[in-house]
């Protein structure tokens, strides 16, 4: 076999194990045109103004359309960085694998491209701590038998490798046309590696469809529920009805107080006092007729309150009882 040949394999079967699935490849950088170099140089220098302005979608967008043109490790490199800062740390993770193994396939023919292997070597082992690391087992599998984790299709040649997930629950899922799917959830922690295994062929290990769950039924008090909650309100119209004399009694006990104050103040200025009238005595029937009136109000509330809560807690055999006000008086009406 001529040399050329030989040097020629490796480096495609290194370019092929890392090929990215997610978005094309162009030609390879030694193989490019002139027009084509400028082409890619033009996207890439435009993404990297986009990446620079914090702009990640666009730029991953526009990093990707270099590497269609011309495939540089370096246009994969700022893909996997914009990923990194959007925080998809796992899809980083394996571009900063390919961007690697691809800076080191052609810094053989660019010393260039050796930088970018270790800054993404480096860049890499900083993001590796904040994630989880599962290795998938695959048993009697077909050629058409895919997985994926956390919804994310798993290349062939990535089974039986670790392969980075973000911590929290991942659902691994085997699909093997004609067979039940083997599904299983796993659950990891940022820096835990673990090992899955998972039979390709066996019977029913579908994950079982969701249960459609009756919505619960409304809660029917029983005899002995009703009377208790009919001798709580009875016991709060009873506290309300308290409430409301203690009102009255402070009404007419104050009220007295500012009447027998204010036939004082009458005596004192010889009929009503002017309204700059100094005297203390004034002070104190404008409070007296003030913590009256409140009394008034607190009794007034007290009553409407202790007679509603009294007939909401009679039996519900009482269905002619009912609750009748006047504008000044209120009672029940019906029968009992």
């Amino acid at each position: 076999m001529p040399p050329r040949t030989r040097l020629a394999i490796p480096l495609a079967l290194a370019l092929a194990l890392a090929a990215p699935s997610s978005f094309a490849a162009g030609v390879s950088p030694k193989d490019a045109t002139a027009a084509q170099r400028d082409e890619a140089q033009t996207l890439f220098a435009h993404a990297r103004d986009l990446y620079t302005a914090k702009k990640l979608d666009d730029a991953r967008e526009a990093f990707e359309k270099s590497y269609a043109v011309v495939a540089s490790p370096n246009a994969l490199l700022f893909v996997a960085r914009c990923d990194r800062d959007r925080g998809k740390l796992a899809a980083a993770h394996a571009e900063y694998g390919q961007a690697i193994a691809e800076a080191k396939a052609h810094a053989s023919d660019d010393p260039r491209y050796a930088k970018a292997a270790e800054a993404a070597s480096d860049e890499r082992d900083e993001i590796t701590p904040q994630l989880g690391f599962v290795t998938v087992a695959v048993d009697r599998a077909t050629p058409e038998t895919s997985v994926t984790i956390a919804g994310e299709r798993l290349g062939r040649l990535d089974w039986g490798e670790p392969v980075a997930v973000m911590p929290g629950t991942s659902d691994v899922v085997i699909i093997t046309p004609g067979k039940p799917n083997a599904h299983q959830s796993l659950t990891i922690a940022a820096g835990e590696r673990k090992t899955l295994s998972l039979d390709a062929g066996a019977e029913g290990t579908q994950a079982p469809a969701p249960v459609a769950q009756e919505a619960p039924k409304p809660h029917v008090q029983t005899p002995e529920e009703e009377a208790a909650a009919r001798a709580k309100l009875r016991m709060f119209a009873y506290g309300a009805a308290v409430a409301g004399g203690v009102g009255f009694v402070t009404f007419a006990v104050f009220g007295s107080m500012a009447h027998s104050t204010s036939n004082d103040l009458q005596a004192q200025c010889h009929g009503p006092c002017p309204a700059n009238y100094g005297g203390s005595e004034l002070s104190k029937e404008k409070t007296q007729q003030t913590v009256g009136d409140v009394g008034l109000a607190v009794g007034l509330v007290g009553v409407a309150a202790a007679v509603g809560l009294f007939v909401m807690s009679l039996p519900t055999q009482s269905e002619n009882v009912s609750l009748v006000a006047g504008p000044t008086w209120m009672g029940v009406r019906g029968s009992f």
